[in-house]
This record gives C-alpha cells, structure tokens and sequence, in this order.
C-alpha cells in the first residue's frame, strides 16, 4: 500500500512536503510513512481518499482505478459552466464558474488552473503569477 501512497503522490505531482500539507500532516511523519518508519492507519487512509477522490480499494489493494469516478455535475453547474465560458463574459460568470469549480476534488481543480494557464500561454497573454498546486479554495494548501 506504501507505493502506491507514493504512485498517488507523484501522479498528482507533488512532493512530499506538498502532499502532507495539503493533509495537515507534518512533513517528517509523512516521509517516515512513505519509508516505512510510521504506520499508515485508517484514518489517513480516508483522509487521503477523501481529499483527493482516490479509490480506497485500490488505494488499500492495488486492484481498479485509483481514482473514483467524477459524479457528473448538475445540470445548473453544467449550465454555469457553459455560460463562463461564453462571449458575454462577465464577472458574475466567472464568480459562478468558481464556485462550481470549488465542488470538484483537488485535483480536478488542479488540471481546471492548468489548462487555463496552457491557454493563457497560447494565446500569447501571459498568465498571472498561480501556485499550480492550490485549489480554487484560497484555504487549500
């Protein structure tokens, strides 16, 4: 279950200190659990799972996907979602977009700032200073 801790981790590309931020753990006691020092228990089993849509059987087991699938949105975040990205942009579109986009896990909102970014780039329109790894939520590490 320990590599597969890691393969998580470095699926989401992050670093240790990153990863165990973002579970309020301390940087020393994460890296004991990833080297087998420290005993990974329920709690932080769930915790990750929780935190990042991550399929506790195969977290626990190897076995299926490691994520669960993406329940597909309500029709009004779906709306919300189609009305941001409209010609007739407007702050309240955009305000709206985010508050849906804060209802997806982590690492939804992760790939939602990276391609935003990747776009941003395309279009020769330099993209604002963005820590990759936060989420919408300016709470989340």
């Amino acid at each position: 279950m320990l590599s597969r801790i890691k393969e998580l981790r470095k699926s989401l590309n992050m670093s240790q200190n990153q990863f165990s931020k973002s579970l309020n753990l301390s940087f020393s006691y994460f890296s004991k659990i990833e080297s087998r020092e420290n005993k990974l228990n329920d709690r932080i089993i769930q915790l990750i799972c929780l935190t990042y849509n991550v399929n506790e059987h195969w977290l626990r087991t190897g076995e299926g996907s490691m994520f669960n699938p993406v329940p597909a949105t309500s029709k009004s975040d779906a709306d919300i979602a189609r009305d941001s990205f409209d010609e007739s942009f407007t702050e309240q579109s955009v305000e709206d977009f985010v508050a849906a986009a804060e209802k997806l896990p982590l690492q939804f909102q992760k790939l939602i700032i990276e391609v935003g970014l990747r776009l941003c780039e395309k279009q020769d329109n330099p993209p604002p200073e963005t820590d990759k790894n936060a989420g919408f939520d300016k709470g989340n590490p």
